[in-house]
């Protein structure tokens, strides 16, 4: 009798109190994200032709728009505290204004405006500490982070409209395994600012949104003697699935 009311109080506290058991002890968490980014760069060189080159380019280029995805894992290390992980797809780049390109003077009507876009693309690997600042199914988490960029290809992409009305586009890709390839930084480093806004929509799963800024420490194009250091922010949406 007495082991029935024992094993009996045993039970009701375990339905009371296992919810909070079980939620304290879902210290992990695996998600899926993407979003759009607007990357530019800074230019940057020593020699005594590199302040026209900078300022000619400064004038014909701009931003560009590119995308990012990932895998992130992230575990509990204290109350509130997270680090965060994963891999990572991640595109910057720039793009050229219209320039005239002349055919000649008596061929008017064949002269054409060319566009160029440079999309820079690399696998990285961040590593970043979160920290949540509210509590209940509604959360900030800003956070701040390093990372590993592994730089594996240039996608260009050139637009030409002839004033006659036709068009033609040139596309070409320069990878990092092309043998003498010394134009770009095989390998690079970043910092990462990110504010996180997190919605639980179940007791595993989390959705959320986060501006993001990033930076790369080591010029990605070195051209010789301008060197091109990356920047972007973006916009992410994902999932997160606790256990």
């Amino acid at each position: 009798m007495n082991f029935t009311r024992i094993w009996f109080c045993i039970s009701i506290l375990n339905l009371i109190c296992w919810p909070c058991i079980a939620q304290d002890s879902l210290h992990w968490k695996v998600g899926i994200w993407a979003g759009p980014n607007y990357s530019y760069r800074t230019l940057k060189g020593s020699s005594s032709t590199a302040p026209f080159i900078i300022e000619l380019r400064n004038k014909n280029e701009k931003p560009m728009v590119g995308i990012e995805t990932g895998i992130s894992i992230s575990r509990s290390i204290a109350s509130n505290w997270w680090i965060i992980s994963g891999i990572q797809f991640s595109e910057v780049g720039e793009k050229t204004l219209p320039l005239l390109l002349l055919m000649g003077p008596f061929l008017k009507r064949h002269d054409r405006k060319c566009q160029a876009r440079y999309h820079y693309q690399s696998i990285e690997v961040p590593l970043a500490i979160s920290y949540s600042l509210l509590k209940g199914n509604l959360k900030i988490e800003p956070s701040v982070g390093i990372g590993l960029s592994k730089f594996y290809n240039e996608h260009y992409v050139a637009m030409i409209n002839y004033y006659n009305g036709e068009s033609d586009t040139t596309i070409k890709t320069n990878s990092s395994t092309v043998e003498g390839n010394n134009k770009f930084s095989n390998f690079n480093f970043f910092g990462t600012i990110q504010a996180r806004i997190d919605y639980k929509i179940s007791r595993r799963i989390e959705l959320y949104v986060a501006p993001e800024l990033k930076y790369y420490f080591v010029p990605l194009v070195k051209d010789v003697p301008i060197k091109e250091y990356n920047y972007s922010g973006r916009g992410i949406a994902g999932i997160d699935f606790r256990w």
